[in-house]
């Protein structure tokens, strides 16, 4: 069968819907939210996949790359984000949203694993007082799902907890950034 326009021949992210979004609960995830329409998620979309080739197939990283189709399952967006903006990344851990950022640039593939793989980090080091940390300033600044008793996180807000945890710049994007240490998946 002929590949869909503009799709690619092969994904190695995982394609998230409704009925398999409870695989989020288990592990990290970085999630790709893009709409077929938008021309910024087909630019950022070889980025990711060259994240998800690399991520998908090597457990080392402990980050599972994922995709969500935002034409075609609006009842899962509306679930998880406050507004529909695309492209979005999304970092999870065990279902709890971590981070969120809009995708306004052209991150290369390195700048995106870097960025998932300092939040892994951080989460692995920090453990349960990373993510209570997170949500309690995302609480407080009223921001995504955290505002609802879930995740989420600012930018700024993330990279300070990346300096108190990692004890470096915390820049997810740029910078110097460590080789991963092999995790197991979790």
């Amino acid at each position: 069968a002929a590949a869909q326009r503009g799709a690619p021949a092969q994904s190695y992210a995982v394609e998230l819907t409704a009925s398999n979004w409870h695989v989020t609960d288990k592990g990290s995830w970085l999630i790709r939210l893009d709409a077929r329409h938008c021309a910024a998620c087909k630019a950022l979309q070889p980025a990711v996949e060259r994240v998800a080739q690399t991520f998908n197939t090597n457990a080392k990283y402990g980050v599972i790359v994922g995709s969500v189709d935002t034409d075609r399952q609006p009842a899962l967006v509306d679930q998880v984000c406050t507004r529909n903006d695309c492209p979005e990344l999304i970092f999870m851990h065990k279902g709890r949203i971590v981070r969120k950022d809009i995708s306004t640039g052209r991150p290369s593939a390195d700048e995106i694993a870097q960025w998932a793989v300092r939040l892994e980090q951080a989460i692995r080091q920090g453990g349960s007082a990373t993510l209570a940390a997170i949500d309690a300033q995302n609480r407080a600044q009223g921001y995504g799902a955290a505002a609802r008793g879930g995740g989420g996180g600012g930018k700024q807000d993330m990279n300070n907890l990346l300096q108190q945890v990692l004890g470096g710049t915390g820049g997810a994007r740029g910078g110097q950034q460590q080789q991963p240490a092999a995790a197991a998946r979790g």
